[in-house]
């Protein structure tokens, strides 16, 4: 009995542990040993359109259930539709943008700010930079996976 309640526990926080939260205006999961920024979604884990506004500077590290992760990746559809954002600050313990189209899509970056970063920064998608005139972008950092 006392191994099955064990059990029980240990699926109990696991299954926690990977659940989306919001913590100080960012949506993140944990992975492993890092955090993961994901985008804001309502209780049927559709996203909120245009949840991330202005400048947006990624936290360093983040707390759940009284344990610190380092922020370490940036997930699909993370700042997807936030037409309002207009750059990102990404701390220099990011070493993965992941994603597709959607980790970026409809969002007009004017700038992306990648802090002191000497780990190599795998970016699994297309990021578009926009000068804010006409909406087509004047730089594209590329995909380096």
């Amino acid at each position: 009995m006392k191994k099955f309640f064990l059990s029980v526990i240990c699926a109990v926080v696991s299954v926690s542990a990977m659940a989306a939260f919001e913590k100080d205006g960012f949506w993140y999961y944990i992975n492993g040993s890092g955090a993961v920024v994901t985008y804001a979604h309502d209780a049927q884990e559709e996203p909120i359109a245009g949840y991330y506004k202005g400048d947006v500077v990624i936290p360093d590290s983040v707390e759940s259930y009284g344990t610190k992760y380092a922020v370490k990746t940036i997930g699909i559809k993370a700042f997807c539709n936030c037409p309002d954002m207009t750059s990102l600050t990404i701390p220099a313990n990011i070493t993965l943008i992941e994603g597709d189209k959607t980790t970026f899509e409809g969002t007009p970056l004017k700038n992306i700010i990648i802090n002191g970063s000497l780990t190599p920064l795998s970016i699994a998608c297309d990021i578009n930079l926009n000068d804010g005139e006409d909406g087509d972008p004047f730089m594209t950092l590329a995909s380096s996976l």
